[in-house]
């Protein structure tokens, strides 16, 4: 902590941001808090001195997280923004652009990033000449992309980043015209296109795409899906995906890459709560007695449902439609007498059954809102508490593999295959939970794969994660529909899955046509039969694959030019290389395995040099030689200094601060 840092650090117990600006400006021996410090600058005609110095000091801050000492600094361009000339130095010595950089600062000071949003947004607001707002959108526009799925929550922050990026995608829109020339290159890589066009996908109301006349929205995304690139392929998925889905539910959207790459860095924050299973029992002792005079066996129903969740349907007809009235002794869900029931188990001391209940219930519930349920804050609820009800199952029954399936269900992400393996080695796995887990499996793979392969570029490991995710998922597939019944509601599915995942990686051979060997015809009828009986498992892949399907040939018309652009991209060759070379040492065979996918996982590589094992990265396990301790502890060890941030932020800071790493 320098100087600066300890008087800021005195100051913040009683000021605010202008505290922070006065040290800063007696460190410079500047003066810009009222108007008569401005009146003089401008004067003295010294804005010229004035801006140089403090740009000087904010550049020396590069790398550093003290938000008071960067609020100070922000604080004071927003007072020198009350000035033409000095606004006029900011922009030519770059200091606006430190604005923009502390957008993506990472902090827990909610109050910073709105002082940054706020002088971001007059600094956007200002300029009028062209040539500047063109200038300012290219340095601002991924800044604010990339921080708008950590403010969803918040409506007034969302609300103006939302209008923030509509304004300088507008000015953007004009720069051909102005300019007399297209965007270069550079510029466009400055916008972080992959990310931004995610972005505009999953927070703007599907209803702008899904209302443009001859299905012009949709018919894009198809084009994209004609790609030869294989990341764009799979971003045209996205954008299916996310039309389909509820413009409210984006924390539950299948394919939702926020939630998939925000659950890398911060794991959810169900990950870290448990759930009360203390629910009083003594309501399930009495008997349940209808006004007629007829009891309910509250008892033996919840158990018959209870052996519906680990034996499964007993024929096709029951895979489609769960038999409610078989299962639960009614054809609705009445919470009052499903919760006399969970309780009856409990009374009864069958705490496993009881948790079984309640999370089977939790997925009837789901099914039941997203056919009937407007609102999204009741199927938010209930989904959050489905996914607290599979990890604390996991938590208190580690030997059972129901709660696997829960959480391969609920929860997906990296940790699916694990979950799997230990799944299925559990001693009372029956034929159907092992189908299950196959099946659910398949998704989350097919889910992990389509994320890590549209937002990223060859060159990532993120990208070749991708590629392993989808060769799993391929692998998965094929050993899960060798599990399925024939005509099951999960065989059919699987038929979908497996055409849209093979075409997703092998591409069209022309502009609208398939690859041979893929067979349309079946994807169609399985497509038809889920509609016809009316099937929601995953029907939001199924109207995706439903929407692609039939208006290929016309999209291939529609957008012949952008097809034809990206015909003669480099990037689609070089990715279909990296895809097909990819090997990865992640295939395992073991006989001693049950003969289901699990004989093909992931293997995580062994990392060795001479002989000897390589140390990893404390928070992406990366194994290098270059790794920096920590300086204050000596024990974690980090390859950068996001892995450090992000391990400071899942609780190492609290035990240990050190010095951050410069890179």
């Amino acid at each position: 902590m320098n100087a600066v840092e300890r008087v800021c650090a005195v100051a913040a117990r009683t000021g605010g941001w202008d505290a922070f600006s006065e040290v800063i400006c007696r460190h410079l021996k500047i003066a810009v808090s009222t108007q008569k410090d401005l009146k003089r600058i401008v004067k003295q005609k010294t804005s010229a001195d004035v801006v140089q110095k403090l740009a000087i000091f904010a550049r020396k801050q590069r790398g550093r997280r003290d938000t008071c000492v960067l609020g100070g600094i922000v604080n004071i361009i927003q007072n020198l923004e009350k000035d033409e000339t000095s606004i006029q130095e900011m922009y030519k010595q770059g200091l606006l652009d430190f604005v923009f950089q502390c957008l993506t600062v990472p902090i827990d000071v909610s109050n910073f990033r709105k002082l940054a949003i706020v002088v971001s947004q007059d600094i956007i607001m200002e300029w009028r000449d062209s040539d500047t707002w063109h200038n300012i959108s290219f340095k601002s526009t991924a800044n604010i992309a990339s921080i708008i799925a950590e403010h969803v929550r918040d409506k007034t922050v969302f609300g103006a980043l939302l209008i923030l990026l509509e304004n300088n995608l507008t000015k953007l829109c004009t720069y051909r015209m102005l300019q007399k020339h297209t965007i270069p290159a550079a510029s466009l890589q400055s916008l972080q296109l992959p990310r931004l066009a995610a972005t505009l996908v999953a927070y703007y109301q599907s209803s702008a795409l899904n209302d443009l006349p001859f299905d012009t929205g949709k018919s894009l995304f198809v084009a994209l899906m004609l790609s030869p690139s294989i990341s764009i392929r799979f971003r045209g998925l996205i954008g299916l995906l996310n039309l389909i889905h509820s413009d409210s539910t984006w924390d539950f959207r299948f394919c939702n890459p926020q939630r998939k790459y925000l659950n890398l860095a911060f794991p959810p924050p169900e990950n870290s709560c448990s759930l009360d299973m203390s629910r009083d029992a003594s309501a399930g002792l009495a008997p349940m007695i209808f006004p007629d005079g007829s009891t309910f066996d509250s008892y033996g129903w919840a158990m018959k449902f209870v052996e519906y969740e680990h034996q499964g349907p007993k024929n096709n007809d029951e895979s489609f439609e769960p038999p409610l009235t078989r299962i639960i002794g009614a054809p609705v869900l009445n919470m009052f007498i499903l919760k006399h029931m969970e309780s009856t188990l409990r009374a009864k001391g069958k705490h496993y059954e009881a948790d079984v209940f309640n999370f089977g219930i939790q997925m009837l519930l789901i099914r039941t809102l997203k056919m009937t349920e407007n609102e999204s804050q009741p199927l938010f609820d209930v989904h959050i508490t489905a996914r607290l009800s599979a990890l604390d199952g996991i938590k208190r029954w580690p030997e059972r593999s129901y709660f696997y399936y829960a959480a391969i269900k609920t929860l997906g992400g990296p940790e699916c295959s694990e979950w799997a393996t230990k799944g299925i080695k559990c001693t009372d796995t029956t034929p159907h939970l092992r189908r299950r887990i196959s099946y659910e499996l398949s998704f989350a793979l097919f889910e992990m794969g389509v994320v890590f392969l549209a937002l990223q570029v060859p060159e990532t490991m993120w990208w070749k994660d991708g590629v392993k995710y989808m060769k799993m998922c391929q692998a998965s597939i094929q050993e899960a529909l060798g599990l399925m019944t024939g005509g099951s509601a999960e065989q059919t599915m699987l038929v979908v899955l497996s055409f849209i995942a093979e075409y997703l990686v092998r591409g069209p051979n022309s502009e609208s046509q398939l690859p041979s060997g893929l067979s349309e015809k079946e994807a169609l009828v399985s497509l038809s039969i889920l509609k016809v009986r009316e099937c929601k498992e995953n029907s939001e892949l199924q109207e995706a694959v439903s929407t692609f399907l039939p208006l290929r040939s016309e999209a291939s018309k529609k957008w012949s030019s952008l097809i034809s652009a990206m015909q003669k991209m480099p990037l689609a060759a070089k990715e279909a290389q990296t895809f097909n070379d990819f090997t990865g040492d992640f295939w395992k065979y073991d006989d001693n395995m049950p003969a289901t996918v699990m004989r093909m996982y992931f293997e995580k590589t062994k990392n060795t040099i001479n002989g000897s094992t390589l140390p990893q990265c404390s928070t992406c396990h990366k194994p290098t030689v270059g790794l920096k301790k920590c300086g204050r502890c000596g024990q974690t060890k980090y390859c950068s200094e996001i892995c450090q941030f992000f391990d400071w932020k899942a609780g190492h800071k609290a035990k240990c601060i050190s010095p951050e790493i410069s890179t």
